[in-house]
């Protein structure tokens, strides 16, 4: 029961982290083409 809390935990948290990193490339790339 334990394994399966913690395995739903690291799923959710790597969803989170790709979500994350997904929007800063996002808000990245969009200063970018502002900039040319």
């Amino acid at each position: 029961m334990l394994k399966h809390i913690h395995d739903s935990v690291v799923e959710v948290t790597l969803l989170l982290l790709k979500a994350t990193f997904h929007t800063r490339l996002l808000d990245f790339s969009i200063n970018i083409s502002y900039l040319v």
